[in-house]
């Protein structure tokens, strides 16, 4: 790769000073228009009751007396209240937090719980004009419950201090110093659009569905908890700008500072579109028009699990410019110095797209891409998902069709995949001359990997790119990458462009008892820069060689990557104390552990079925 490109390809990217911004302004003085309640004790606790009709201007502590309004209700409670709403559409009616914030419910300093009637049936519509909901704290750091219930058609603009600026979050939902608890919601076609100001770079627009923020060197109380939660078709968008376009962050989701634990979410049709500009495209600051985490972006210092969780059909997608196009990072999730645990997830057909310039923009990472962040995956499936770099008189490069992985700062990140199957992703540069790329499946660069009882298959990396199931390497990053693979499958890459695995010199691959299946070539090395150091790869004796995997049904339609009873990989993952596999069933069921992310299931004999005679009884 010419060192002109990767240089623009592995770029660090840090932008704490406008997040910083961005907390510090949500947090002071956006509230004068509410009255804050101190907490009464649980035995005063009282019920208030909305729905379609009712009257603002009553008591509202009776379903047979409601509210017309939930901010009306909201204005009525102290904390510790709850919130009972009828079914019905819910709009704007007047800004109660002030300074611009303009939500159709606006919680500030209180503790509440809302309870809709489900989903679907209690609906608050921003109309395309509003936010949907948004809970601010500064030194009370309220907790807010809210299920049941859908937030729709909303629209975030800058508010506040992000007037100057054009910075925007939150567009169902904002959370600024203060922590919810989200159950059987949905967020659909919400909308977070930074705006131009007439400044050389364009607005931000972060977390199109829901933003949570929190203060940096604080310590919430309580952690923000999601269950059962739909993002579908919501967008965070940067604006045009002279120079170039703003940066869009989290179209479903936003995190900066905090934590987050969340189980059953269904992310499906997020957009993370960053502004375009006809000037250079990249900023004094380094900055470039990035798309970063078409569904989740988790920034500096958040600390994310996500369970049982789907992830399908997200962009990421960067800002065209005249010069430098805009950069696309994790087309499913993006996460950059922050903690993520993902546990039994589904990705698939997730895509971060580099834009167009002169010289097109990077696209890393088609479901998940982080840099100098610890991630732990595991039980999960990366599938179908693809990075496609921008056009240009110089193309855009493309890296990690399914996972993107980079460290650039010294701090001791490290990622971790256990019991997963990344297959059938891509990735491929733009059009133009060539740039380079690769890692169809996983990019890995600049930090320590372990992959222990993974299942890498059919992955692709297009021409001029390197590594179709991965690519390991160090560009530009302070320390090299160390890979550890661990009684892995990798299997069924063609093509004779470029092997299984490729390793850039001065990194080291380690090997540990894998089986490679039907590639063209399994390994393959390419010197760095001067002084060219050598690639080291360790292991090449305890790997397996066989003609097939023995897959269940691999590719299009099922990509069902479990293994057969006549799989080579049985009972060969000798040493392995991995206690299961990717469904959670027991290994080993044989004699040893099976090789790859699926250990097959073995009916004890005195439970296989046997064949037996029917006796009728009349």
């Amino acid at each position: 790769m010419p060192s002109k490109d990767r240089t623009r390809l592995l770029r660090q990217r840090l932008r704490a000073a406008w997040l910083c911004t961005i907390v510090a302004s949500a947090s002071v003085g956006v509230h004068s228009a509410t009255a804050v309640h101190t907490a009464h004790a649980e035995t005063d606790a009282t019920t208030y009751y909305v729905a379609p009709g009712g009257n603002d201007g009553g008591a509202c502590n009776s379903a047979a007396a409601p509210c017309g309004t939930i901010q009306a209700a909201v204005n009525k409670s102290a904390s510790g209240d709850t919130i009972q709403i009828a079914a019905g559409t819910y709009t704007f009616s007047v800004d109660q937090c002030g300074s611009g914030v303009n939500a159709v419910v606006c919680i500030a300093e209180k503790s509440l719980t809302l309870i809709g009637a489900g989903a679907g049936t209690t609906i608050i519509d921003g109309g395309g004009a509003r936010r949907g909901v948004a809970v601010l704290g500064s030194g009370a750091q309220p907790f807010v419950r809210v299920q049941g219930l859908t937030i729709r058609n909303s629209l975030a603009i800058p508010f506040g201090g992000y007037a100057a600026t054009g910075q925007s979050q939150g567009g169902g939902m904002l959370v600024n110093n203060a922590s919810v608890a989200l159950s059987n919601l949905q967020f659909l076609n919400n909308r977070s659009v930074g705006v131009d100001v007439g400044a050389q770079a364009g607005g931000i627009g972060a977390g199109g569905g829901l933003s949570i923020l929190w203060i940096p060197g604080q310590l919430p109380t309580q952690d923000n908890a999601l269950e059962n939660v739909v993002f579908d078709g919501n967008q965070a968008a940067g604006s045009n700008g002279s120079v170039r376009g703003g940066e869009a962050q989290g179209g479903a989701m936003f995190t900066y500072y905090a934590r987050v634990s969340a189980i059953g979410l269904t992310v499906r049709n997020n957009v993370a579109q960053a502004g375009s500009s006809g000037g250079g495209g990249s900023t004094p600051d380094g900055q470039d028009a990035d798309g970063l985490g078409g569904g989740i972006a988790a920034q500096v210092a958040s600390n994310v699990t996500i369970q049982s969780s789907s992830f399908t059909n997200n962009q990421a997608r960067g800002g065209n410019a005249g010069q430098a196009g805009g950069n696309a990072f994790g087309g499913g999730i993006y996460s950059e110095r922050a903690t993520l645990t993902l546990t039994n997830l589904d990705l698939r057909e997730n895509e971060a797209i580099g834009a167009n310039g002169a010289s097109g923009g990077v696209g890393g990472g088609g479901a998940i891409s982080h840099d100098s962040t610890t991630m732990t995956l595991s039980r999960s499936t990366i599938i179908n998902n693809s990075s496609t770099g921008g056009n240009g008189n110089t193309a855009g490069a493309g890296g990690g069709g399914g996972i993107y992985i980079t460290r650039f700062t010294t701090n001791n990140a490290s990622s971790t995949i256990v019991n997963t199957i990344i297959a059938d992703n891509s990735t491929q540069q733009g059009s133009g001359a060539a740039a380079g790329g690769g890692g169809g499946g996983i990019w890995v660069q600049g930090l320590p990997l372990n992959l222990t009882h993974v299942t890498l298959a059919r992955n692709t990396a297009g021409s001029s790119t390197l590594g179709h199931a991965m690519i390991i390497n160090d560009f530009g990053t302070p320390a090299p990458s160390i890979t550890d693979l661990n009684f892995s499958i990798v299997a069924e890459h063609s093509g004779s462009s470029t092997a299984a695995i490729v390793v850039e010199g001065g990194n080291t691959l380690n090997l540990n008892r894998g089986l490679w299946a039907a590639n063209s070539t399994n390994t393959g090395t390419f010197a760095s820069a001067p002084p060219n150091p050598a690639a080291t790869i360790n292991g090449a004796g305890s790997m397996i060689s066989a003609g097939s995997a023995g897959f269940v049904s691999p590719g299009a339609p099922d990509y069902n990557y479990r293994i057969t009873n006549g799989s080579p990989a049985l009972n060969q993952a000798t040493g392995s104390t991995t206690p299961i596999d990717i469904d959670g069933n027991s290994r080993p069921q044989g004699s040893a552990h099976d090789i790859g992310a699926d250990e097959v299931f073995v009916l004890p004999p005195n439970l296989r079925p046997y064949a037996y005679t029917a006796i009728l009884v009349k």
